[in-house]
């Protein structure tokens, strides 16, 4: 069109173009177009789909409409004259003292008499006026944007205009920014929360569940671009599995990969294209990098016309020179990274590894070596990083690294075969695996001395881990003797290897010669590491000898060892883990369930198998003297969970022994004779934990009024701690021989025994076993301590005094559930105890499955139970239904 030609006056372009459907309102962006606060100019620039014509829609429809206008602009406005005839039209329209019909608009064909009377129209604005011109990224051509450049300077103050489109515009904003004028939104700013995406799956899928872990996917591929949350909602709509879906989406969508390849990746030159492609291969980068791996000189100039343009790519706030792709680009750039060949992707990985390794970045040289599948390089970068790895407990970036070598070339590598075995040890990982590759580099006659000392304790610290003790300490032992140049470091692993094996075996003073040893030895190699384990096991052989002030004495050590060492994970865990357990046997229970918070997780990976079972069940125990019944069963299903995927059968027992205890306490003697058979499956828990096994056969033939059998497995078990000075043991067994004394109304045998537990109180402290006692036999210690004048610490006697009503289980408690169960609730309840599924439950009361659910969690909390079984297992004891 000419440019003298009259204009046509085209009114889509003066309104906000219509939404379809509801859209979620976002009142966090509304105060920036108040007339009160906005800014003289605002700038809002981002990709398509970020939200930002609905932004401004909601803006522009949020103000008097008489003090507003909109001109949405296309391509065909780069022609002057046709932007100043829209743009007065807008104003104009706007402008209630000059009405458009007053501007004359068929008398206007010249492009100074438009901005002559541009001018004019602006200069009449009224206090509060916005101008809302979106789209601006049509505007390429010097002129049009000039006339943006001229209303930006001749608005009048109090009026205000708001710019949106997909790119940086080459405007003039220095001087307005450096007055605090200029407020600029890009991408970052648009994205959606995690609430905010979680409200539009509420909008969109109405009555769909949609799990937190789903959610979390969704947003982390999708970093809240809401044009592609949409796509998403679409291909989850046509899906049974909307999860699965939400889930998985990523920039191979057909739908998604049609729009960027349409809209985005084919607008581009072939040259664009190809530096797209290629920098994709990298997580992030710098124009250092780029112009190293793709040999060329151009990549600070092309990455900043790439970030003006809003080619998907964000900063880093803490390093400016570095760039990513937003994750559904880079994933949609990736499935397209053939077209550059094969050859050409691996060259161009290899070269960044190289990159990455001469700026000492070793772990993402070797992810891009890998990724290349370079394996020689591999491992070459590998072999001089994997020990610095280790020592700082990256245990899972080894297995990662070393698990794609080929066995052949790995096995060149001596350093690299031991951290992999010491990764797949420390993290209980393919006992098999790590005895091959120990038995391999034990066969080697080619290694330094500094491996040779790591190998020598790499071993027994297997078989110390996996439970293989017997005749450990002695060999221990052996390997030094047999080793004069053996490390100081090295010795002091293999004395405290040799310390747990004996103290694990009961062997109190061969414990503590093996400790000090280990002490020693640490002292000379400086490790706190290895000096934080040697004092523990002398804190856990004093606890268990009834020391408990000697036992705290240690234990400061091993909590002051470790604050020092505050890089050495390991030793800070130890330390945590020793003081949970001091917390405990003397009654401070918050104390040990703090201590236990910031290590959940990690001591399942890492922690040694007695620590993982004071972690669980210390927790558990806790929770069931608070009547939380199911939260104990969960931690003793992590425990036992824990226990299989180490393939520690002593963990497994130990998890099924103490929830027979709880059963029995209960009164559930049918569960807990289930749960003991389970325990006894692994003969290691009754080696090395036979009182807690004693504990819980005695309590179960207690409990079914067999108190002869009851009193010939505590006898046995008495006399085998009071042998080895097992103090702690001791009291335990005492403790549960006063309940069983007072079951068979022996008061005086009862009193003589209390007595003897009440001394050690007094000396030590050691108020736990009492604690974990039914209220009736607290009350008894509580009144022989007081009849017998036996003086306890400080408040001791409170905290052995119940209090509150009492909490006796079985045969003590008779009492019905703390809540009653409803009528409905007592329906659900019967069918249950039938052995109806939920489903058929569900169709004999005609209530729908969700509700059966949620009856099932309501019974299961009333009567403290963890499943169905036990829930019907009470119901009829306690007469709430019919015997089966």
């Amino acid at each position: 069109m000419p440019r003298s030609a009259r204009p046509v006056l085209l009114r889509s372009k003066l309104e906000p173009p219509r939404v379809f459907g509801e859209t979620l309102a976002r009142p966090r962006f509304l105060t920036t177009f108040a007339a009160n606060a906005i800014s003289r100019v605002t700038l809002v620039h981002a990709p398509a789909g970020f939200g930002k014509t609905t932004l401004l829609r909601e803006g522009f429809l949020s103000r008097d409409p008489e003090n507003a206008a909109w001109l949405t602009l296309d391509a065909a406005d780069n022609d002057p004259g046709r932007l100043l005839f829209h743009l007065l039209a807008a104003l104009g329209d706007a402008e209630t003292e000059h009405p458009l019909e007053t501007v004359g608009l068929d008398k206007i064909v010249t492009s100074s008499d438009q901005i002559s009377r541009l001018s004019a129209v602006l200069r009449r604005l009224r206090d509060g006026f916005c101008l809302f011109l979106d789209d601006l990224d049509q505007l390429h051509d010097p002129a049009a944007l000039g006339i943006i450049s001229r209303i930006m300077k001749e608005m009048p103050n109090g009026c205000s205009l708001v710019l949106g489109g997909r790119t940086y515009p080459d405007l003039p904003f220095g001087r307005l920014r450096m007055h605090g004028q200029f407020l600029e939104l890009g991408a970052g700013d648009l994205r959606f929360t995690p609430d905010e995406v979680a409200q539009v799956l509420r909008q969109e899928l109405p009555g769909q569940r949609i799990g937190k872990q789903t959610l979390e996917s969704l947003y982390s591929s999708t970093e809240g671009w809401i044009g592609s949350i949409q796509m998403a909602i679409l291909s989850a709509k046509s899906s049974r599995d909307m999860d699965s879906v939400l889930s998985s989406f990523n920039g191979t969508n057909t739908e998604l990969a049609e729009y960027l390849a349409e809209d985005l990746f084919e607008r581009q030159s072939p040259g664009i294209r190809e530096f797209l492609l290629a920098s994709a291969l990298l997580d992030q980068f710098s124009p250092e990098l780029c112009d190293t791996i793709l040999g060329r000189d151009d990549s600070a100039a092309l990455l900043q016309t790439l970030a003006r343009s809003n080619m998907f790519l964000s900063g880093y706030e803490q390093e400016t020179d570095w760039f990513r792709y937003h994750n559904l680009f880079r994933s949609f750039l990736l499935s397209r990274v053939d077209s550059l060949g094969a050859d050409r992707v691996k060259h161009l990985r290899s070269r960044a590894a190289h990159w990455f390794s001469e700026q000492g970045r070793p772990s993402t040289a070797i992810s891009y070596a890998l990724a290349a599948g370079d394996m020689d390089l591999a491992a070459q970068l590998i072999d001089a990083s994997a020990m610095d790895f280790f020592a700082a407990g990256r245990l899972s970036t080894i297995e990662h690294w070393v698990r794609p070598l080929p066995a052949p070339l790995r096995d060149q590598y001596p350093q690299i075969m031991l951290a992999y075995a010491w990764s797949l040890i420390a993290q209980q990982k393919q006992p098999d695996t790590a005895k091959t590759l120990i038995d391999s580099l034990e066969r080697r006659n080619d290694l330094s001395r500094e491996l040779r000392n790591e190998i020598a304790y790499l071993g027994p610290f297997h078989d110390a881990l996996t439970d293989r003790l017997e005749g450990l300490a002695d060999h221990c032992a052996a390997v030094i003797a047999a080793d004069h140049e053996m490390s100081a470091f090295s010795k002091g692993v293999l004395w405290n290897i040799a310390s747990y094996a004996r103290l694990c075996a009961q062997d109190y003073s061969g414990a503590a010669q093996t400790a000090q040893a280990a002490r020693v030895e640490h002292g000379k190699s400086g490790s706190s590491y290895g000096l934080t384990y040697a004092e523990g096991f002398l804190s856990r052989l004093e606890l268990a000898q009834g020391r408990v002030e000697s036992a705290r004495m240690h234990a400061e050590t091993v909590v002051a060892v470790a604050e020092e060492a505050h890089t050495e994970t390991m030793a800070r865990m130890a330390a945590a883990m020793l003081s949970m357990r001091l917390a405990f046997e003397t009654g401070r229970d918050q104390d040990a369930l703090d201590l236990c918070a910031p290590w959940a997780g990690l001591v399942e990976q890492l922690a040694p198998p007695y620590e993982v079972l004071d972690f669980f069940l210390i927790q558990a125990e806790l929770a069931f003297d608070g009547d939380d019944y199911a939260g104990a069963c969960r931690l003793l299903g992590q425990l036992r969970k824990t226990g299989r995927t180490r393939g520690n059968g002593r963990i497994e027992a130990a998890a099924w022994a103490m929830q027979a205890q709880m059963a029995a306490r209960r009164g559930d003697l049918g569960a807990a004779q289930d749960y003991l058979e389970r325990a006894g499956t692994d003969d290691r828990l009754a080696h090395y934990d036979g009182a807690f096994v004693a504990e819980t056969r005695a309590l179960g033939e207690m409990i079914g009024g067999r108190q002869d059998a009851a009193r010939v497995i505590l006898d046995a078990a008495i006399i085998a701690a009071r042998k080895a000075g097992n103090i702690l043991a001791l009291c335990r067994l005492n403790v549960l021989l006063v309940e069983l004394e007072m079951q068979a109304g022996n008061t005086t045998a009862a009193e003589t025994t209390m007595a003897e537990v009440l001394v050690l109180i007094r000396r030590e402290g050691l108020t736990r076993p009492v604690l974990r006692a039914p209220d009736a036999v607290r009350r008894a210690f509580v009144q022989c301590a007081t009849a017998q004048q036996i003086d306890l610490p400080a408040g001791g006697l409170d905290r052995l005094d119940p209090s509150g009503p009492a909490r006796d289980l079985p045969p003590y408690r008779q009492h019905l559930p703390l809540e009653p169960l409803s009528r409905r609730e007592l329906a659900v309840l019967q069918e249950m105890s039938k052995g109806c599924s939920n489903q058929a439950i569900a169709d004999v009361l005609s209530i729908s499955l969700p509700t059966v659910k949620t009856h099932l969690r309501n019974i299961n909390g009333k009567l403290m139970a963890a499943n169905r079984t036990e829930a019907a297992a009470t119901a009829r004891r306690l007469g709430l239904i019919g015997t089966a």
